[in-house]
């Protein structure tokens, strides 16, 4: 792959943001569950990974891709 093309893949990649009720409505069609909440994250369970998972509450902030890329390890659902 050449360099031009890196970056402009990781360029678009880099930009990928969701809000935080369309990142709970995928989590919710993929089938995980939300359990509980405790001060500033909410716990689901992920049926994929048999495992519960924090997600940090955003409100209406955009979610930035690591956070992305670590809820999808975590529960085992493809967000982006």
């Amino acid at each position: 792959m050449h360099s031009s093309k890196i970056a402009t893949t990781f360029a678009i990649c880099k930009n990928i943001k969701m809000k935080y009720a369309e990142l709970k409505r995928k989590l919710i069609k993929a089938g995980c569950q939300f359990v509980k909440q405790k001060s500033n994250h909410e716990w689901w369970f992920s049926p994929i990974k048999n495992q519960h998972f924090p997600i940090q509450r955003h409100g209406n902030m955009d979610i930035g891709i690591n956070l992305i890329k670590q809820i999808e390890k975590e529960s085992g659902v493809k967000l982006s």
